[in-house]
């Protein structure tokens, strides 16, 4: 009776924490597991069959040398139907027995393994070799019920021990260590190999092959496969580092050297820790949970920074070796449940979880921030195990949802017509035309296991463990004696810290007294990733729910504004700003007509640049004449200055202002071009009227430059200047009041320096046309600088500037803003 008590409280605390899944909910995700599976399978034996593998977006199988090569990815390709071989033992736990009867017969009468072929050691051995062998307990567990499989006479195992004997030439070392590459049909020696001259191979590639190797030892009762298994896996602990019981990712096969020394739970040494856990479960030799403890309290000192997993140097674990994780450790908090340590399981699945929702999955690398490395994402089945492993372990509803999640974002991102597609980039959403054989190997058993009751399943499948790959192999070959002698080179018995956990696999009501004590190990979790990687708002087409964009509103620093561009086909490039040229005068203000800056600034009439505060102090000049144009700039935010108001600027008929070329930059850039000379000195930097006096000195050349800019000024205005006759409008506002000469009636154009050129369209108008002014353009007449006489209304620029004929229009008041 407290034991149903107990059963009801902590029932009643798991719907507390998240509504619990009823059974017909968990129905309907179970058969939608086994529709998504359909899908792929099915498209597989329909468009890639015999081939390794389904290409889902151009619905045809890959073949290696015929598809682009994509390096060592290609290894695990030998033309032996992978696809079909790797998804046997799956056919069975989904009780699809005559689609495995049918997929039997057809390995059987299609499959060779005798191909001249240079294949991955490790990959075809978890595939291949281990598919056949699941295969072949899914058809005696069949047989030996008595309805199915009655004509199976051990063919598939046959076949794995024809693979196997293909495999062991790679074991022809000093070492013990496998080369990472073997031809099946001429082994690694011999030029017509084309392999066996590799040096180096990764921890996990000679640490994985204990399970399979095994297993077809005493499924046949050979014994070879199973020693040179051992043999490998006694040299890598032999080669682990013996201060911090850590082992490197990669290792000489000869020398026994480590070529890196970087250690973690991820890729290269991942299924290395697991074997050895898993090798004790399935034979029974203590020494493989001996060296799997001792390898385990290291990691967890050195390793495991909750919920984080980092790598660190073998040599000095207490330095990190790199910033980011990858994807293929998120096995290892299954591993931890089978191990008894739940806490940090639960935490490093929340972390990975949180990550998967921010992204909608696993990127194959993130960062400590949890942000994207590597953006690819080939449909691993890491994460999904973990999950299965958590919910046995606690039987807590928060990861059935963790599952529903993972399959609305198969269906939502990776479903293509034939199959499902590969992520390319989890940011984007695109895909790559690649379906691995372990995503109908691993993954659809881990889900159909989660929704999945006892019930529901043909067999019972505490009676078999997975291996990497997640076969199913038969704990009754575990015949071996349990072994009590602990090698030399092992620690104590309290640095292994077994006393929790007594050998035995963990008891949920003693590790859980209080139901809500796994969502308190989470919360913390989510906040973390929750304030180190917002969640990115759901996408949504740039421009939609907005207006159209306008030319005027356009920000080259706004996202969206850059998106829509791109999308259209419009590509920016940035230009490096040239650096700024020291001067007496910065350039505070915005654009010309536009925004205002910080400070007005105005060029008095005796050529100093004056702050605007000074300038209402200031008798009045000829420019307060000038009609005002609307430019209101934004007020000042420094206490004590104050915007004066509308700044006096020039229309569109003679605009000097060149399109937000302020007074002071036009001063700026003067200074940083122009060389002082004979006929250009130094003070003509600044942007100012010349007073009346004694013109500067000037050769020869100048000279007659000025008669030529004198007489064509006396044609286009009709009179002698000096006599006065009609006032040019060049850079005066038509409206404006006409100006009295200054003393001496010498006209401000026609003074020392005038319009250069010699003719053109400039020089052909009547006087009551406009002009525009374009900006650093040069003269139609020829080149020159422009009002270099002492009209206090016009500023001289350094660079030429083009005068465009407009017609004899009135000129218009440019609008603020533009």
């Amino acid at each position: 009776m407290p034991g149903v008590l107990f059963s009801l409280m902590l029932l009643g605390g798991l719907c507390g924490l998240g509504q619990a899944m009823s059974r017909e909910e968990k129905s309907k995700l179970r058969n939608q597991v086994v529709e998504m599976f359909d899908h792929a399978y099915q498209n597989y034996m329909d468009h890639a069959y015999p081939a390794d593998e389904l290409m889902p977006l151009t619905c045809r199988g890959r073949v290696r040398g015929l598809e682009p090569s994509r390096g060592d990815v290609d290894d695990a390709l030998g033309k032996f139907s992978l696809t079909l071989i790797d998804t046997l033992d799956t056919l069975v736990l989904l009780n699809k027995t005559t689609e495995f009867d049918v997929a039997v017969r057809r390995v059987l009468t299609d499959v060779r393994l005798d191909n001249d072929i240079v294949v991955s050691v490790f990959e075809t051995n978890i595939r291949v070799l281990g598919g056949l062998l699941g295969g072949h307990s899914m058809a005696v567990m069949l047989r030996d019920g008595g309805q199915h499989m009655q004509w199976y006479q051990d063919e598939l195992l046959h076949m794995a021990k024809d693979l196997g004997l293909r495999l062991l030439p790679a074991f022809n070392t000093s070492s013990g260590l496998p080369y990472p590459r073997v031809n099946l049909k001429f082994g690694v020696r011999g030029p017509e190999t084309r392999t066996g001259t590799e040096t180096d191979t990764c921890t996990a590639c000679a640490g994985t092959m204990i399970l399979e190797f095994a297993a077809l030892s005493r499924f046949t009762g050979d014994p070879v496969f199973e020693a040179h298994a051992r043999r490998a896996l006694d040299f890598l602990w032999e080669k682990r580092q013996r201060h911090s019981n850590l082992v490197g990712t990669t290792i000489n096969i000869h020398s026994g050297e480590w070529v890196r020394r970087d250690s973690g739970v991820g890729a290269g040494i991942d299924s290395y820790y697991e074997y050895l856990l898993k090798a004790y479960i399935l034979l029974g030799d203590d020494l493989f949970l001996q060296r799997f403890n001792i390898h385990y309290a290291s990691i967890m000192k050195y390793i495991s920074q909750p919920p984080l997993l980092l790598d660190v140097h073998i040599h000095k674990p207490l330095l990190p070796a790199r910033t980011w994780m990858d994807s293929l450790l998120a096995f290892f908090p299954g591993l931890q449940v089978l191990k008894g340590d739940i806490r940090p399981a639960i935490e490093t699945h929340e972390m990975l979880y949180q990550v998967t929702k921010k992204h909608n999955f696993l990127p194959e690398a993130f960062t400590t921030d949890f942000r994207v490395h590597w953006a690819q994402h080939p449909l691993r089945p890491e994460f999904a195990e973990s999950t299965y492993f958590l919910y046995k372990a606690t039987g807590d509803p928060y990861y059935l949802e963790a599952g529903r999640t993972i399959l609305d974002n198969l269906n939502r991102f990776a479903r293509v017509p034939c199959g499902f597609a590969a992520m390319k980039d989890v940011r984007t959403g695109s895909h790559e035309d690649r379906m691995d054989s372990f995503f109908l190997a691993e993954m659809f058993k881990y889900l159909f296991l989660l929704f999945a009751d006892a019930e529901d399943l043909t067999f019972d499948v505490e009676d078999y463990i997975f291996t990497t790959e997640a076969h199913l192999l038969p704990l009754s070959l575990s015949t071996a004696p349990h072994s009590s002698s602990i090698p030399s080179n092992t620690t104590s018995k309290e640095e292994l810290d077994d006393s929790n956990f007594d050998w035995t696999c963990p008891n949920t009501r003693l590790l859980f007294p209080d139901p809500a004590f796994p969502r308190k190990l989470r919360d913390p979790i989510r906040s973390a990733v929750d304030k180190s990687c917002p969640r990115p708002p759901p996408y949504r087409e740039p421009g939609m729910g907005h207006p159209p964009l306008r030319a005027q509103d356009f920000m080259a620093n706004n996202p969206e504004h850059l998106e829509l561009l791109r999308r259209m086909g419009v590509s920016l490039i940035h230009l490096k700003r040239r650096p700024r040229a020291a001067g007496p005068a910065r350039d505070t203000g915005g654009k010309c007509g536009g925004g205002g800056g910080r400070r007005a600034l105005h060029a008095g009439d005796d050529g100093a640049v004056q702050p605007a505060a000074e300038r209402a102090a200031a008798p009045p000049s000829h420019s307060d004449r000038l009609p005002p144009v609307l430019w209101q700039g934004r007020s000042d935010r420094r206490p004590g200055s104050v915007w004066p108001g509308p700044v006096q600027k020039f229309h569109r008929g003679s605009r000097l202002c060149h399109r937000g070329r302020t007074l002071q930059r036009l001063q700026r850039d003067h200074q940083r071009r122009v060389r002082p000379g004979p006929h250009r000195p130094a003070s003509e930097g600044a942007v100012h009227v010349r007073r009346e006096g004694p013109a500067h000195p000037e050769g020869r050349r100048h000279r007659r430059h000025r008669h030529r800019r004198q007489r064509g000024q006396q044609q286009r205005h009709g009179s002698p200047l000096p006599d006065g006759g009609r006032r040019p409008q060049h850079g005066r506002h038509p409206h404006a009041p006409p100006l009295p000469l200054p003393q001496g009636g010498q006209h401000p154009v026609g003074g020392a320096e005038g319009v250069q050129g010699g003719g053109g369209a400039a020089e052909r108008q009547s006087p009551g046309q406009s002009h525009h002014i374009q900006r650093w353009g040069r003269t139609r007449g020829g080149g020159g600088l422009l009002n270099r006489g002492n009209d206090p209304h016009l500023f001289r620029t350094h660079r030429p500037i083009a005068i465009e004929h407009v017609g004899a229009r009135p000129a218009q008041p440019i609008a603020a803003g533009r």
